[in-house]
């Protein structure tokens, strides 16, 4: 279930990119290997040293990382503080690194190799793998550091984070969640549940007049309930957008949600925004127009 999440997670990163925007990307890479280059070879002008070698290494290289940014992408949408702690965070992205770093120096050694012969000449290295591999690893820090801010800063500055834009809104279709009780298999509609808790491996379901108990991730189940207006208020919980009364606010950022059924639940000042933008940037207008109050 974790996997088919994070899966989903990453469809729906890469279907609010634009493609104008990975060739933007991959012309920057083409770009700083071409300078890198051309660099060397123009420093070392006065020595019978040949161009072609020096573009091959600096194309293959941004050629590995090209390929394996999207996993990058991918570990850093998965690999956030909303769902995990930090500790996890941390050695999620050192695990990621170290990968990357691996392939990285794995797959443009093997690119070199075959390129070469094809010049007439043999990849023999710059000496020690152990070495290249430290060489290659300061600069695939940065690399790995500066992919995951800025994927990191997209993402905050995307107007819909694992939420639907106002067009699904108008066309989404009814989703109904599945829960088995015994030998008895159940359909809950999602409008009628007003707010989700994690509870351990579970999640619990409140409904108007009962809690219902499902094992699954409230991770999963978020991205399942997007659609129908669930938005995330805190680390452990999310909450039918239907179902606001209001809103009150607190000194220190966090808020209060009133629901429909009179229940009052807690929310965190780190989601404050993420409930804004649900709101299209204008949270009291939204309430003015459907007669509510954030008092």
């Amino acid at each position: 279930m974790a996997l088919a999440a994070e899966t989903s997670m990453f469809r729906q990163y890469f279907a609010q990119s634009k493609r104008y925007a990975w060739a933007g990307y991959a012309a920057l890479l083409i770009a700083i290997a071409l300078v890198g280059a051309t660099s060397t070879w123009i420093k070392h002008a006065s020595d019978p040293f040949e161009l072609w070698p020096l573009l091959a290494d600096e194309l293959t290289s941004v050629l590995v990382i090209l390929v394996l940014t999207p996993a990058i992408v991918l570990a850093t949408v998965c690999l956030r503080p909303v769902y995990l702690n930090w500790l996890r965070v941390f050695f999620g992205h050192l695990a990621g690194f170290v990968a990357f770093s691996v392939l990285h120096v794995t797959g443009m050694i093997q690119l070199r190799r075959a390129i070469y012969p094809l010049f007439g000449a043999h990849y023999f290295g710059d000496g020690s793998l152990w070495l290249t591999t430290i060489y290659e690893g300061r600069k695939d820090a940065l690399a790995y550091i500066a992919i995951v801010i800025s994927v990191n800063v997209l993402m905050r500055l995307s107007t819909s984070e694992l939420t639907a834009t106002k067009e699904d809104i108008d066309t989404c279709k009814p989703i109904r969640i599945a829960y088995r009780n015994g030998a008895v298999q159940y359909w809950i509609s999602a409008d009628e549940i007003f707010w989700v808790e994690a509870a351990g491996n579970y999640v619990e379901l409140v409904l108007e007049s009962r809690r219902v108990l499902q094992r699954r991730s409230l991770r999963a189940l978020e991205i399942t309930l997007s659609e129908a207006r669930f938005v995330r208020i805190h680390r452990s919980r999310i909450v039918n957008y239907n179902r606001i009364r209001s809103v009150v606010s607190k000194s220190n950022g966090d808020f209060t949600l009133v629901l429909t059924n009179n229940e009052v639940i807690a929310g965190s000042r780190r989601f404050r925004n993420l409930l804004l933008k649900f709101a299209n940037g204008d949270l009291e207008a939204r309430w003015q127009k459907n007669g509510l109050s954030s008092e």
